[in-house]
């Protein structure tokens, strides 16, 4: 009998320890104090600031003319495009424009508007040209009515045809000025033509449909091809009026437009009753909390949102609660609770009570005939000095290809040449620390932003990063915008962002151009912490002739491994700490 109940208790203690081991691996834990974090010179060196950033090292940069064809004019204009009679068309607003190219001979004089402009040691050039210089007329005769900007392009440079005269060439750009702004308050003024019918929302070849908030407007949803939305109007497309733009009321005082390319109109049906929504599961699983909301076989569009009081929101528009069981998702880390309520009679909400420091990413897709919401915590990987990224999965797509050139630089080099040949670089230096990496491509090819977008999540990835190189829109002085920016879209990407832009700063010696919050294809990736980087100005002569130089390319790559560490490091570090 003594034995017996020794054997018991002993199994008991053993239950003990191992239910007290399992809470302290899996239960909530307190995210380390600014205090208590590991300092920076603790860091793997892989993270480490180096002595002296490359723009700033003695010599350096070299710069290597690059072979220009000889034309006949003696220079080429890069941009605008060549329009009608060897003249150039572009829209502009009317504050000011920009003209850049390269020439054939450095010790040349380029003048344009009356001012000398700089011509780079590899040929290239960039003129901003402010409204008080532009002269502003009516139509030429042999383009479209309207008003265009005209600059004059003067150069003067030794001629070799013509045994060492001067070649003095003379040519006129002419913009035709933005009537973008007019058209826009016509199209807001005009009254929405009556239609009723039910869309059934697709994407095209190379985008997913979306939902804009007003017309004109800046996207608000993404639907999932199938989706069911009720239309009670539209409004011809100001841009094109061989399109529609259709309004959709969606729910709780909110009211969405998408354009006829996005979907399938049946005219005069209706949608399909709410779903009313009794009971909703949560499960834990690994670093996953999975929601399952039934919704039989009807797609109702949706959003997610961090709201101001730091939750997670998820609204259905097109819904009805009568939740009387609500499974909570036990043992998760990032969610704590999910409640549910009613906004207006056909929109349906759940709220997730988070721990935003455990938020790692979230995910929501049709399944049968529920919707299924996945929130998930941050990844589990062993930091080392020499492997600082074993573990983690990195998905880095080199942006443009085939058909999309991307931007063009003053000698006609491409982000769509250049961005594989950087992102093969970037991949074998977060290979050496550790990272399982792959490239959305790695060739001049034309490839979807959906396909992108699916290619991460096909591959599970635990970062996203897409690499460009940025050029500014007319209207904007290129002169005040250099060096690298970061561009994310949801909040649990902020963080990411900024480690990334300082330290490519750090490595490359950038001022930089800042962090922006920007509805871009990649960054509104939603499952995992994912940017853009714009790693510098391919307008800009000097940092055009930096895109082809190794030397730049393996400092960025070494900024962007730096910035990753960092951010798994200073922002994650408790997730990487072993049980005691």
């Amino acid at each position: 009998m003594q034995n017996s109940r020794i054997r018991h208790g002993m199994i008991l203690i053993v239950i003990l320890l191992s239910a007290l081991m399992l809470y302290g691996c899996a239960g909530p834990r307190i995210p380390l104090a600014a205090d208590q974090r590991l300092p920076l010179s603790e860091m793997p060196d892989q993270a480490q600031k180096p002595a002296t950033p490359l723009l700033e090292q003695e010599g350096y940069p070299v710069y290597t003319p690059k072979p220009l064809p000889r034309t006949e004019a003696g220079f080429t204009i890069i941009y605008p495009k060549l329009g009608l009679k060897d003249s150039l068309v572009a829209y502009g607003p009317e504050d000011s424009v920009f003209v850049l190219g390269n020439v054939t001979d450095i010790n040349g004089t380029l003048i344009i508007c009356g001012d000398t402009i700089p011509i780079h040691p590899g040929g290239g050039w960039l003129a901003w040209v402010g409204y008080d210089q532009v002269k502003v007329v009516d139509s030429p005769g042999v383009w479209a009515e309207g008003r265009y900007g005209v600059v004059p392009i003067r150069y003067v440079a030794p001629s070799q045809e013509l045994d060492g005269e001067m070649l003095d060439l003379k040519r006129t750009v002419y913009f035709r000025l933005a009537d973008d702004v007019e058209a826009e308050e016509a199209a807001e003024q005009q009254p929405v033509i009556p239609f009723s019918g039910v869309i059934s929302t697709h994407p095209t070849e190379w985008r997913d449909g979306v939902i804009r908030c007003t017309w004109p407007g800046a996207y608000d949803l993404f639907p999932v091809p199938g989706t069911l939305l009720y239309t009670d109007g539209y409004l011809p497309d100001f841009r094109d009026s061989s399109h529609r733009m259709y309004r959709v009321p969606l729910g709780d005082g909110d009211v969405g437009w998408i354009r006829d390319e996005f979907c399938e109109i049946d005219s005069g049906a209706t949608l399909p009753e709410p779903p009313v929504i009794k009971v909703v599961r949560c499960d834990y699983e690994g670093r996953t909390t999975r929601i399952q909301v039934p919704v039989g076989c009807y797609r109702m569009p949706f959003r997610v949102e961090r709201t101001a009081d730091g939750m997670l929101a998820l609204t259905l528009y097109g819904a009805k609660g009568w939740t009387d069981v609500l499974h909570q998702p036990v043992g998760s880390r990032v969610v704590d609770e999910v409640r549910w309520r009613q906004l207006d009679p056909a929109t349906y909400q759940l709220r997730a009570f988070i721990h935003p420091e455990y938020l790692w990413g979230w995910d929501v897709t049709f399944e049968a005939n529920y919707l299924v919401w996945t929130i998930t915590e941050p990844p589990a990987f062993e930091m080392t000095k020499d492997q600082p990224l074993a573990g983690m999965t990195i998905v880095v797509d080199p942006g443009h290809g085939g058909y999309s050139t991307g931007a063009v630089g003053p000698t006609g080099i491409s982000e769509k040449e250049t961005l594989p040949v950087l992102a093969n670089v970037i991949k074998e230096v977060l290979k050496n620390a550790g990272a399982s990496v792959f490239l959305t491509k790695d060739d001049d090819r034309a490839m979807g932003l959906r396909e992108r977008v699916q290619f991460a999540k096909d591959h599970q990835a635990d970062l996203v990063l897409s690499v460009h190189y940025n050029a500014v829109g007319q209207g904007t002085n290129p002169m005040r915008h250099h060096g690298v920016s970061l561009h994310y879209n949801h909040r649990h990407s902020l963080e990411y962002a900024e480690s990334l832009y300082r330290a490519i700063c750090d490595y490359v010696g950038w001022e930089g151009n800042g962090i922006r919050f920007q509805d871009l294809a990649i960054p509104r990736l939603t499952s995992c912490p994912s940017v853009l980087i714009e790693c510098g100005f391919m307008m800009h002569p000097e940092e055009e002739q930096l895109t082809v130089d190794p030397a730049f390319m393996q400092a960025t790559a070494e900024g962007i491994r730096a910035g990753i560490i960092r951010f798994l490091w200073q922002e994650r570090a408790h997730i990487s700490q072993p049980c005691e």
